[in-house]
């Protein structure tokens, strides 16, 4: 199954599981809420291995998503290779739930800006004695739908599927070979599955 498949397969489940009739929760949620969430990132920047943390803060029937991501590049193979996950990005989020809260399955709209930079080592073209720093950055603005299952007042499990216009690119200077450079602008898609806690 290739990458465009899978991400067909996630927009189809993602829009089986919505059409779940929304049933009452708990009548007393209060209209101001704050939160974290923690969960995965999976985007259509090659090679990302990425996961989240955010923190939340809700008021009413809108929501502010602020946090970091973090993963690990693999993209360029032998020469660009992150050892480690480290934290390598942000991510702001806005949603707009158009019914009342407090029931078991939430609908949302949502909006979300993501970026993210990943430096590694590389060895000029023909040259194994030169290296330096290469910098890769991934930019995606995109707008979707998600839900969230509220198993209990405090715990939920949030689940969104997102597409929008993304913008790639990554450079490395050398004094012995010429400059290594990679740049892509297209449509990206993300679906983020996150665990989520209410204090």
């Amino acid at each position: 199954m290739n990458l465009s498949q899978q991400f067909l397969f996630i927009a189809l489940l993602f829009i089986g599981t919505t059409v779940h009739a929304q049933r009452e929760l708990d009548s007393s949620y209060t209209i101001y809420d704050y939160g974290i969430e923690l969960g995965t990132v999976i985007s259509s920047t090659p090679g990302v291995i990425a996961g989240g943390l955010n923190f939340y803060a809700e008021h009413g029937k809108r929501k502010f998503i602020l946090g970091t991501t973090f993963g690990k590049f693999n993209y360029f193979g032998a020469v660009f290779n992150s050892p480690d996950f480290r934290i390598n990005g942000l991510q702001f989020v806005y949603e707009f739930d158009p019914y009342e809260k407090g029931r078991r399955f939430e609908f949302y709209f949502f909006y979300r800006f993501g970026f993210t930079h990943f430096k590694d080592k590389i060895y000029a073209a023909g040259s194994g004695s030169e290296s330096t720093n290469q910098h890769a950055f991934s930019y995606l603005n995109s707008v979707g739908s998600g839900f969230r299952w509220n198993w209990s007042k405090r715990w939920y499990l949030n689940n969104s599927f997102g597409i929008g216009p993304q913008f790639v690119h990554s450079f490395a200077k050398f004094n012995s070979a010429p400059d290594e450079k990679y740049f892509r602008f297209g449509v990206g898609v993300n679906y983020l599955l996150n665990i989520c806690r209410r204090f």
